[in-house]
């Protein structure tokens, strides 16, 4: 459907703004997608969740450390829910997290 295709486009320009540098946009957007998909009550699908990534780490490069954790550590737990402690997505977030967690000097419960 086209609502599919428009998420996808969507994250697609998301990923690619963030690997740009472009992250005050990535995050701009990813904040309007992450909206979005909580209207649809899809806030929990891995698309959403992909996205959730992203914003998190567009905020971590920008220097929004707190923030990026707290968001960091909700899609983490979300996709370990939904998808499963061992999958890729899930091993990325996790890798993030504890990237951001360093920079701010700290280790994870």
């Amino acid at each position: 459907s086209q609502s599919v295709l428009r998420q996808w486009v969507v994250q697609n320009l998301i990923c690619a703004l963030y690997e740009v540098g472009r992250y005050q946009e990535a995050a701009e957007r990813a904040k309007s997608a992450l909206d979005s998909y909580a209207k649809m009550s899809k806030s929990q699908h891995p698309r959403a969740l992909r996205v959730a990534t992203i914003y998190a780490s567009s905020l971590r490069e920008m220097g929004r450390y707190e923030e990026a954790v707290i968001l960091q550590r909700q899609t983490l737990a979300q996709q370990r829910r939904t998808l499963g402690h061992e999958h890729p997505d899930a091993i990325i977030s996790a890798n993030n997290l504890t990237s951001s967690l360093s920079l701010l000097g700290k280790r994870e419960e």
